[in-house]
C-alpha cells in the first residue's frame, strides 16, 4: 500500500523569534501554527511532519539559555519534533541542518509541500529551486516586508509567501 502524501513544515526558531521581536509581536504561538498546518494537511488529504530547529546558546549566555529552554518547552507542548544543536561559536546557524532534513525527507516520503519558516532565505534559494524541479510546492511563512525580493510571490514562481499575520493566532501583538 502506498504512503499518503505529506507536508513538511520546518521552522528556524531563533530566526523567526528574532523577526517577531523586530515586528513588535510577542513570542510566536506555536500551538496556533501547528493547528494551521494540521488544517492545511487535512484539506490536502495529507499527513505532515512539523520540525523545529534550534541552536542551544553558548554556556555563558544565561538569559538566552533560559529563553531557549522556554521555547523548547512550548514547542514540545505544541507537538513539534525538535532538532537542537549546541552552538560552538556565536555565529553558528541551524540552516544547514534544516536543508539536510528537507533533502532526507523528500528522498524518503511523498512530499507535496515544504513549508519553511525563516527570514534567512538566502540559504534556502538552492532548495527552493530543487523543490521546483521536483514539482514540490514550497511555501515561505514570514513577514514579507522583511524578505526583500524573495518575499513576493510571482504567479508561476517557485514559491509562495504566506504572511505570518495570516495564520490565525500565531502572531499576537503586544
Amino acid at each position: 500500500m502506498a504512503e499518503r502524501p505529506c507536508i513538511l513544515l520546518v521552522v528556524d526558531v531563533p530566526n523567526i523569534t528574532t523577526a517577531f521581536q523586530g515586528m513588535g509581536f510577542n513570542i510566536p504561538n506555536w500551538k496556533a501554527l501547528k493547528e494551521w498546518v494540521d488544517e492545511r494537511a487535512y484539506m490536502m488529504q495529507c499527513d505532515y511532519a512539523a520540525i523545529a530547529f534550534l541552536n542551544f546558546p553558548l554556556p555563558h549566555q544565561d538569559e538566552q539559555i533560559r529563553r531557549r529552554e522556554r521555547q523548547i518547552k512550548q514547542l514540545t507542548e505544541a507537538g513539534f519534533y525538535l532538532v537542537v544543536r549546541q552552538k560552538v561559536r556565536e555565529n553558528d546557524d541551524i540552516d544547514e541542518e534544516m536543508l539536510v532534513a528537507i533533502r532526507e525527507y523528500i528522498a524518503r516520503y511523498d512530499v507535496k509541500e515544504v513549508i519553511i519558516l525563516s527570514h534567512d532565505m538566502n540559504n534556502f534559494r538552492g532548495m527552493i529551486n530543487t523543490l521546483k524541479m521536483a514539482r514540490i510546492a514550497c511555501s515561505i511563512v514570514a513577514f514579507p516586508e522583511k524578505l526583500g525580493h524573495i518575499g513576493h510571490s510571482r504567479g508561476k514562481s517557485r514559491h509562495y509567501v504566506i504572511p505570518i499575520p495570516k495564520i490565525p493566532g500565531f502572531a499576537i501583538s503586544e
